[in-house]
């Protein structure tokens, strides 16, 4: 009986990297979606109301 780490097989070891490159691909979407994201959301608070009416019902239309 052995004892010990087990040695990987080669499918295994391919696996690991081809999971590793999925992960890496996820991250960078992920990434590039939450920069999008905080952009949209930074143009959308600055933006402004042009009268006392539209501040209201914009106001409300967010919560």
């Amino acid at each position: 009986m052995r004892h010990g780490p087990s040695i990987r097989t080669r499918k295994e070891h391919e696996n690991e990297k081809t999971n590793l490159k999925i992960a890496e691909e996820f991250q960078e979407i992920i990434r590039q979606n939450a920069g999008a994201l905080a952009a949209q959301i930074l143009m959308d608070s600055n933006e402004e109301p042009k009268n006392i009416i539209e501040a209201f019902s914009t106001s409300d239309q967010k919560y």
